[in-house]
């Protein structure tokens, strides 16, 4: 590559690389490859939203997994009450 030359007059093979613009999604897509660095996933933690679900309300269970109860509880209220199914069982 030379570097006196305008880059319009230089051929395809003498840019070495080709920025390509993806969109935002793109962009976080091709971070979320890279996550085993530690300043990515950093930098990835500052975008990540964490809202409530409306259907679960953050417990991160499916349906069926919150239809299952012992003692009256399901696996979710468990853990937000402190309580564990051996304390239940015992």
């Amino acid at each position: 590559m030379c570097l006196g030359q305008p880059q319009a007059t230089t051929s395809e093979a003498h840019h070495g690389w080709r920025w390509e613009w993806f969109g935002v999604r793109g962009f976080f897509e091709h971070l979320e490859r890279k996550k085993y660095k530690l300043h990515v996933r950093v930098f990835l933690s500052r975008y990540r939203g964490y809202s409530l679900c409306g259907a679960c309300g953050g417990a991160r269970l499916r349906n069926e997994a919150r239809q299952v109860k012992i003692a009256g509880l399901n696996i979710a209220s468990m853990q937000q009450n402190g309580r564990g199914i051996r304390s239940l069982l015992q």
